[in-house]
């Protein structure tokens, strides 16, 4: 027989958590980069980066540490899209051009 405890449990969303913890860590990212960082990212940085991410993958068979490949998730594609960002905001124009 099903406890309020229990029935709680089951429609509180309790597997949901991991994710809104992922999506707290990944919104302090834009704050940890530098104002004036080009966007430039070295090829090696994103291979290690990638392997980090699969390797941390293997974690989210257990509940209490599914948080970590699914923040290292987002934060990746949050950084790759910020590198984008930045390399955009560097192409502009400068000057009296910019007008």
């Amino acid at each position: 027989m099903s406890t309020r405890e229990r029935l709680w449990q089951r429609t509180s969303g309790t597997g949901l958590w991991p994710l809104a913890w992922a999506m707290a860590l990944v919104a302090a990212l834009p704050w940890m980069l530098p104002e004036r960082w080009n966007g430039a990212v070295g090829g090696g940085w994103i291979a290690l980066g990638s392997l980090l991410v699969l390797a941390a993958w293997c974690l989210l068979r257990w509940r209490r540490w599914a948080v970590v490949p699914l923040s290292l998730t987002l934060s990746g594609f949050v950084f790759l899209a910020l590198a984008q960002r930045a390399r955009w905001e560097t192409a502009l124009p400068l000057g009296f051009q910019e007008i």
